[in-house]
């Protein structure tokens, strides 16, 4: 609808209906009954004197009935190589990375992974972190202990209300109440 689109691909739609269901765009694709996956996508590229690099969302089939469906992100990890399954969204909300079955709100699984598996902050501000041994750190990048809080103050204390607090250890469990001076 217009004489001059800013891009190569340009869709208008001039409905002043909201009731009306206006796509946009839709990829579709129809498989033979009994196909094993079932996905339609949109691959994105990068062309360089290198080769292509590329990325991808895909619907993907949950369940083979053709009822649920999924939306898969994928990316590259080279020029040529082809892309993998990053993060996947179920039909249900759930959310997974490097998980195509998240069994959580959201699910997070670091197998393979070089870096920490979930950080709020930044490398130089880390606020809470989960690392690949599964150990967790509030205040530090690197916790040590299954749970490791550090930069204790009077503002940022550690509470337990209607529970327990059981230290254990071997020889080096203590419990310090009151100040040091």
């Amino acid at each position: 609808e217009t004489a001059s689109p800013g891009y190569r691909l340009y869709v208008y739609s001039s409905s002043q209906t909201p009731s009306q269901n206006f796509e946009g765009v839709r990829v579709l694709n129809t498989w033979p009954s009994g196909a094993s996956t079932i996905s339609s996508g949109i691959m994105l590229g990068i062309t360089n004197s290198v080769g292509i690099a590329q990325s991808k969302i895909a619907a993907v089939e949950e369940g083979g009935d053709g009822a649920n469906t999924s939306l898969a992100f994928y990316t590259n990890t080279g020029t040529g190589v082809a892309p993998t399954e990053k993060m996947r969204i179920l039909s249900n909300g759930n959310v997974g990375i490097a998980s195509t079955t998240p069994w959580g709100l959201l699910s997070i699984n670091p197998n393979g992974i070089t870096g920490p598996a979930f950080v709020i902050g930044s490398s130089t501000a880390t606020k809470f972190i989960v690392d690949n041994g599964g150990n967790v750190g509030i205040g530090t990048a690197g916790p040590r202990t299954k749970i490791e809080v550090a930069g204790m103050t009077a503002d940022s204390s550690l509470t337990v209300i209607s529970g327990i607090l059981a230290i254990t250890g071997s020889n080096t469990a203590h419990l310090s109440i009151g100040s040091e001076d």
